[in-house]
């Protein structure tokens, strides 16, 4: 979306009268930077910049599981190696550590904040659906995830990652209580939430959004 498709209905003014307006606003802007900002949001063609992604987070998998997958691997090689030949035994090993990695880079997901709401993996929460927020650390985050948990809550989770966020669904006809998403840093993943929720372009679709928000009810990976 661009800021420049300002073209109502009314169609566009032409001739002397429109560059005499024209510069006329243009002289107005100058000496008052903001009431050009002004004049853009008031005409009916107005369309908000949409916001860059103010939080990224890609949820991988950790460290050890790559160490643990390597030695998976060399052990299937000796054993066929041993068994058959070396050839065979590098051929399986190089296979073995290729479908591990395949798997590992498979469960990694992305957390997402953008002009669109939160992104957790392929499930969007909109901002019109989107309410109070808190920060778990990994006592709190064990706890949700075991005799606190809501059955009906949505699940980003990743066992590998302790902390994590709750984000209330306000939206009265989606029967999801709440998102979990799991996050290496819920204390950032929060700020972007609330500094984006108080932007312009954000409320301004959160007041045109109508109807129920979709939100999955199923967890998310593991």
């Amino acid at each position: 979306q661009a800021v420049g498709r300002r073209h109502g209905a009314r169609g566009v003014r032409r001739g002397s009268a429109a560059r005499s307006d024209a510069g006329g606003q243009a002289a107005r802007s100058r000496s008052d930077p903001t009431r050009a900002v002004a004049l853009e949001q008031c005409h009916p063609g107005y369309v908000p910049t949409p916001l860059a992604d103010s939080f990224r987070e890609r949820l991988t998998a950790p460290w050890w599981s790559w160490v643990l997958a390597f030695f998976w691997a060399l052990t299937l090689a000796i054993a066929y190696g041993s068994a058959i030949t070396t050839s065979v035994g590098v051929v399986v090993g190089v296979a073995s550590f290729g479908l591990a990695s395949l798997g590992l880079a498979r469960v990694a997901t992305v957390v997402t904040v953008s002009d669109g709401g939160l992104t957790a993996g392929r499930a969007l929460l909109p901002w019109a659906a989107i309410g109070e927020v808190n920060v778990l650390d990994a006592t709190e985050a064990r706890r949700r995830r075991g005799m606190d948990a809501d059955s009906r809550a949505f699940l980003l989770l990743r066992g590998w990652v302790p902390t994590a966020v709750t984000v209330a669904v306000v939206d009265p006809l989606d029967p999801t209580p709440y998102w979990y998403v799991s996050s290496r840093a819920p204390e950032r993943l929060a700020s972007a939430l609330l500094r984006a929720g108080e932007t312009p372009s954000t409320n301004t679709q959160a007041a045109d959004v109508t109807g129920s928000a979709s939100s999955p009810s199923l967890e998310e990976g593991t």
